[in-house]
């Protein structure tokens, strides 16, 4: 599948017509952000306090505790990917998750994912300068040099 095709709201401009070769891998990757970010707030939100809300606020402050400031990701949209249906679908913490909190997690995975396969694509575009024939799939080892660089526990995937 095409880089393109992935997101409808993503544009990888010279790495569009890239293929990814391994949909699993990425569908996968792709679910345990959402899982694992997820984890994070949950366990957060019962080191603070017994409310039984994920509000914004809260996720905010476990991203930034793995180093992800929202600035980088606050303006990222929430329909690529999957968007916020596929965030409702997999948050599975036994707590509310409001509205600003889905729409946030959505934001921040977009971020994510668009930037490792973005880079990826960047390298399969490196190696086609020392080889003969044209790359334009992003393989598995495309990507996990991005993923390995990303904070615990968002890194156990890969």
């Amino acid at each position: 599948m095409q880089l393109k095709q992935l997101s409808q709201t993503h544009d990888f401009g010279e790495f569009n017509s890239y293929e990814l070769e391994d949909l699993t891998f990425y569908a996968l990757l792709r679910n345990r952000i959402i899982e694992d970010v997820d984890l994070m707030a949950y366990v957060l939100l019962k080191e603070r306090t017994q409310e039984t809300t994920i509000s914004e606020e809260l996720l905010i402050d476990a991203l930034r505790l793995t180093g992800f400031e929202k600035d980088k990701f606050v303006n990222e949209r929430d329909d690529g990917f999957g968007g916020s249906s596929l965030v409702r679908t997999l948050t599975r913490a036994p707590v509310v998750h409001d509205e600003k909190a889905i729409l946030l997690l959505a934001r921040f995975m977009n971020f994510l994912l668009a930037k490792a396969l973005r880079d990826a694509a960047g390298l399969v575009k490196a190696e086609q300068l020392t080889t003969a024939t044209p790359l334009k799939t992003v393989k598995l080892r495309h990507i996990l040099p991005f993923c390995e660089k990303w904070p615990y526990p968002l890194n156990r995937w890969c």
